[in-house]
């Protein structure tokens, strides 16, 4: 273990608010996870970064706009369904034909200031935002939308075919959405400032790590197992997660990852200034 950072602060960490598991069916209609945004969030501890999920049951068919609750910017994942991006003072005032932007599960888009996600699909949905670690401009009082900026075309918002390449990341590989870059090679997006979004692949039988963060890293499965290792030695945790869990390793804390399974893992890691 390293100095300062007791095996008691990862001995559960489903218990510790820093394992979240959506599982197979969505609760409830629409909800909001918020992760590192300041009190009431659900995974505990302090991140450089902003997280929110939202989660349409099967058979909800508009849940308004959703995703992020506050007026941006921010990167919007697709995990499951499928979402629509479009500025959030209408249509008429969005892209040049004034469509919105479609996104599918696996996509990873930038929602502008002033631009908001809604999700769809007859089985649910789950998407992610991801922002700065403080919301840049405050919801109106009014309820009013704010000034969105220009407009954008879905070429400049949408990511492309995810590119593996960069430094190896222990046995795996990254392909860099946004930000500095884990691997060395930044992401092609224009993110949140500060907050650093890739995208990891393990072959079966394969592991990334160790590595100790300087600041909280969160990692969530979007296909095949993994199994985390937090810690060294006689103190280490082990964390399986499947596709859409999410887990919070704190600053400072060794951990490994494998995967787990006959099935590739890829993961998306998000990780903040320190």
């Amino acid at each position: 273990m390293i100095a300062g950072a007791p095996a008691s602060v990862l001995a559960d960490a489903a218990a510790r608010g820093r394992l979240v598991r959506f599982g197979a069916r969505f609760p409830g209609r629409v909800a909001v996870l918020l992760a590192g945004a300041g009190p009431g969030a659900v995974i505990e501890g302090a991140h450089g970064f902003r997280l929110e999920a939202a989660l349409l049951e099967a058979g909800v068919s508009d849940p308004g706009e959703v995703l992020p609750t506050w007026s941006g910017p921010a990167l919007i994942v697709v995990g499951r369904g499928r979402a629509s991006l479009r500025r959030s003072d209408g249509p008429a005032q969005g892209l040049a034909r004034g469509a919105p932007v479609q996104l599918a599960a696996g996509d990873v888009a930038v929602a502008p200031r002033g631009w908001r996600a809604s999700l769809g699909g007859a089985e649910g949905a789950l998407a992610f935002a991801i922002g700065g670690a403080v919301a840049d401009v405050p919801e109106p009082a009014s309820g009013t939308a704010p000034a969105a900026g220009p407009d954008h075309s879905p070429d400049t918002l949408r990511a492309g075919q995810r590119v593996w390449g960069g430094a190896p990341f222990g046995e795996g590989a990254l392909a860099p959405v946004s930000g500095g870059g884990l691997g060395g090679k930044p992401g092609a997006l224009a993110g949140p400032a500060g907050v650093t979004v890739e995208w990891l692949r393990l072959e079966p039988g394969r592991m990334a790590g160790p590595f100790v963060p300087g600041s909280a890293l969160v990692l969530m499965v979007q296909q095949g197992g993994a199994l985390l290792r937090l810690n060294r030695g006689a103190e280490e945790v082990r964390v399986p997660l499947g596709p859409w869990d999410l887990l919070s390793v704190p600053a400072h804390i060794p951990w490994r990852a494998a995967c787990a399974g006959d099935q590739a893992l890829v993961a998306l890691l998000v990780s903040g200034a320190a």
